[in-house]
């Protein structure tokens, strides 16, 4: 992975769909970049973010570069399973697009 992240555990999905997560000691507010979440917020929103968060793995949050927003931009992976060429890590965002949960936004 040529992106540098770090570690993060989800702390709580606001209802704004955006995330309070913890990193290096600190708590970040995130929102993801190239997603708007439907509003109200979806119950499978809120669903799939705590089943990944359910991982014994954390997240891993690539912050936008310069970045002083609050909240934070940046993109979240998630461990998603392992094959035989090791982890898989998958775009929370891609899935909650997928899912119909969140649209694509500039």
């Amino acid at each position: 992975m040529s992106e540098s992240y770090v570690d993060a555990t989800l702390l709580e999905v606001l209802p704004d769909g955006t995330f309070r997560l913890q990193t290096e000691g600190e708590e970040r507010v995130v929102r993801l970049d190239g997603m708007a979440p439907k509003q109200p917020l979806p119950a499978e929103y809120l669903a799939i973010a705590q089943r990944f968060a359910s991982s014994d793995r954390p997240w891993r949050l690539i912050m936008r570069a310069g970045d002083r927003s609050a909240p934070t931009r940046g993109q979240v992976q998630c461990f998603g399973w392992q094959d035989k060429s090791g982890d898989v890590w998958v775009d929370l965002r891609a899935v909650l697009v997928e899912r119909g949960l969140a649209d694509v936004a500039p």
